[in-house]
């Protein structure tokens, strides 16, 4: 069996996505601060995560056109199996993604409007937690996909 450092990857970034979405309550988290925030700081939140959303979404765009145009003349110069190339687009796409989310400018952090000391407690807690879960989401994947490629290889 060939042995795909770029599937490995690619594994990783799967893993540490499903793990995110399917084991970490974002909805508990969330109620709890939406619980201790005002109308106002309400709306504030609200605004900050659509412009996350919105940044994570063109990130994965421009990600995957960037992989396809990679694939495309890479495909030119060599050969490449159905395998590789999935693997190629879920790299590139996901590695394109993070660096555009983390060097885009955002609005300050919803802490910095926040005025009671439960609702920044509850933000620090949302906070905390989301960061530790993607942490050790990609930990999980590294170690998953380590272990899964060492049995086949």
């Amino acid at each position: 069996m060939v042995c795909y450092m770029t599937c490995s990857i690619s594994l990783v970034f799967l893993f540490s996505m499903l793990y995110m979405v399917l084991m970490v309550d974002t909805k508990g988290l969330t109620q709890n601060l939406l619980s201790k925030l005002t109308p106002g700081e309400t709306e504030k939140y609200m605004l900050i995560v659509s412009e996350r959303k919105r940044l994570y979404l063109h990130g994965f765009a421009l990600g995957f056109i960037i992989s396809m145009i990679a694939l495309y003349l890479m495909k030119s110069n060599t050969k490449m199996t159905s395998t590789f190339m999935l693997c190629s687009t879920v790299v590139i796409s996901y590695t394109v993604m993070y660096f555009y989310y983390t060097l885009s400018t955002k609005q300050d952090l919803l802490v910095v409007h926040l005025d009671n000391y439960e609702a920044r407690m509850a933000w620090m807690e949302y906070y905390k937690t989301m960061k530790n879960s993607y942490h050790m989401s990609m930990l999980l994947g590294v170690v998953f996909v380590a272990l899964f490629s060492h049995s086949l290889c």
